[in-house]
């Protein structure tokens, strides 16, 4: 059995973004290992895990908010790019790349909190 989380587009998307963050975290300084590092995979982990639980759900008010909280998440891996920009971790360019693939992927959940569903 598939699950139906698995066709869409923003989870492909997720999966990709957090390859791209865990590689961006093997280059942090050690000391950043359980502070940054871990925060900003956690968030990018639960974008990609609750639009995954949000498609397991039932009722379309539980699939609605759990991709909230995946943007939320999101909203989440933006700011921990803004302070490894801030503090020499991640260059403007580098940030400007995640950042787009970030951008994309929250216009995507939010057309889908919106999108009229069939339970």
């Amino acid at each position: 059995m598939a699950f139906r989380f698995e066709d869409y587009q923003v989870y492909k998307d997720a999966r990709e973004l957090f390859k791209v963050i865990n590689e961006l975290c093997v280059n942090l300084p050690k000391k950043e290992v359980y502070v940054l590092t871990d925060q900003i995979r956690r968030a990018t982990l639960s974008v990609v895990l609750n639009i995954a639980e949000g498609y397991s759900r039932e009722s379309v008010k539980e699939r609605r908010n759990f991709l909230r909280i995946a943007m939320g998440s999101a909203g989440e891996v933006v700011a921990c790019l803004d302070i490894m920009c801030d503090i020499g971790y991640l260059s403007g360019e580098q940030r400007g790349k995640i950042y787009k693939s970030v951008e994309e992927i929250a216009k995507q959940l939010n057309k889908l909190v919106h999108k009229p569903f069939n339970n």
